[in-house]
């Protein structure tokens, strides 16, 4: 553990919209099955599995009711105009070519 003061800590306990990252992963989850509705079974094994630690089922549902309707490049545009975190360890998108190789 890095108990030095200038370590950067994240703060998980707040609330926090979906990352660009976590965000990215439900849509190659839950978009390849092309349908609005989702079963709670899938967000259960989503949950079960780790693929987006410290998310609850109702957080998955709630982002996939907004944007499902939405392709993948669309939400990748809102979350860059809105300057969304890009994940839990960086907030700014860490690489320039992302947002070239996304905004196609």
């Amino acid at each position: 553990m890095n108990d030095s003061e200038e370590a950067l800590k994240l703060n998980m306990g707040k609330r926090k919209k979906i990352t660009i990252v976590e965000g990215m992963k439900l849509y190659k989850i839950l978009g390849a099955q092309k349908f609005d509705k989702v079963v709670n079974d899938t967000y259960k094994g989503i949950e079960r599995q780790g693929y987006l630690p410290e998310r609850s089922i109702d957080t998955m549902k709630n982002f996939w009711k907004e944007y499902s309707s939405k392709t993948l490049e669309q939400y990748l545009v809102e979350a860059i105009y809105y300057k969304w975190d890009y994940c839990l360890s960086f907030k700014e998108i860490p690489n320039e070519e992302f947002e070239i190789r996304h905004h196609q």
